[in-house]
């Protein structure tokens, strides 16, 4: 439960139905922060951007240290997941802030952002190149339903990287049942020796 009062079923799938229709990764975010303003009350997520660099960030009204962690962390980790997903990549992250303090367990979060992380910061948030706001968004149908039945945990664990050689070529084969393809037309496809 991230809010005070429970989200209604089907939430997130809706609002990921909008998001993969959006053309960039900036308008995917904004959306998504505008969506959830008017799903929850404890938390807000917004966009900032700077000249050379943006960042994704929460501000909360939770009282109760150890909650206010766990809401801070999950959403970070579910708002990063999603934009990885939307433009079918892991994002390079410069750093990642909580407001909470480093404890035992916090490395454990490493392999998932692959970025410094610093705590005590004024705000929870993920800080990247701006540049990547202009990523394109990627309005696959199949590919969300594959992304909605894998929930939670495509978002809890590591990034899936559908953008690797063996998804693409996975892809293609799917898209081509009914044709014959041999190794060189795959590699044809993928513009690859």
């Amino acid at each position: 439960l991230l809010g005070s009062r429970p989200i209604k079923p089907g939430t997130f799938r809706m609002m990921c139905r909008l998001l993969i229709h959006c053309a960039t990764l900036r308008d995917a975010i904004r959306i998504g922060c505008q969506f959830y303003h008017l799903v929850v009350d404890d938390f807000v997520v917004r966009l900032a951007e700077g000249d050379h660099d943006a960042s994704v960030y929460v501000t909360d009204t939770i009282e109760q240290p150890k909650r206010r962690r766990m809401v801070n962390g999950a959403i970070l980790m579910f708002t990063y997941g999603l934009m990885c997903w939307l433009v079918g990549r892991r994002l390079p992250l410069i750093t990642v802030h909580y407001v909470f303090p480093e404890e035992a367990f916090s490395s454990e979060l490493e392999p998932v952002y692959r970025a410094p992380m610093l705590f005590d910061q004024p705000r929870t948030e993920i800080r990247f190149d701006a540049e990547l706001l202009d990523l394109p968004i990627m309005p696959d149908e199949q590919r969300l339903r594959r992304f909605l039945a894998s929930m939670p945990s495509a978002l809890l664990v590591r990034y899936r990287d559908d953008a690797s050689v063996a998804e693409r070529v996975r892809g293609i084969l799917r898209r081509n049942l009914k044709r014959t393809l041999s190794l060189e037309d795959v590699a044809g496809m993928l513009a690859m020796s």
